[in-house]
């Protein structure tokens, strides 16, 4: 029983959080107060149009998504979808560069690339782009 207590012991010790260090701002921003929210209104764009959304922030980070209640067709509702989306922003496993066939590709070259898809669409009026 001591043998297998050991055992327990050593596997325990390997499992624990790594450690990570918060620091404050070095210079604080404007018109931000710790601890009371900020709101802004978005949209989250769907196949059949978008939902009007509030997403409450601390800090910067957006913690609360509600339906907009003054877009009167949808009377401040919203899907549960739509609330579980300020998670995707969370995810570590999340896109964090540009990438075209799986290479690394700079933020100009998307800007370039996305102006001659809008100079292109447009003469056809969006024709043929989806």
């Amino acid at each position: 029983m001591a043998a297998s207590f050991a055992v327990g012991g050593l596997a325990v010790s390997g499992c624990r959080r790594p450690e990570s260090h918060i620091l404050p701002y070095s210079e604080s921003p404007e018109n931000i107060i710790p601890g009371v929210p900020v709101y802004y209104a978005t949209s989250m764009p769907l196949r059949e149009g978008a939902i009007p959304l509030l997403v409450e922030t601390h800090q910067g980070r957006p913690t609360k998504i509600e339906g907009n209640p003054s877009y009167a067709p949808y009377g401040g509702s919203t899907t549960g979808i739509a609330q579980a989306s300020v998670l995707d922003l969370y995810d570590p496993d999340r896109s964090t560069a540009h990438l075209k066939g799986g290479n690394p590709v700079s933020s100009e070259d998307i800007a370039t690339l996305l102006s001659k898809i809008s100079v292109r669409y447009t003469e056809s009026k969006g024709s043929g782009l989806a």
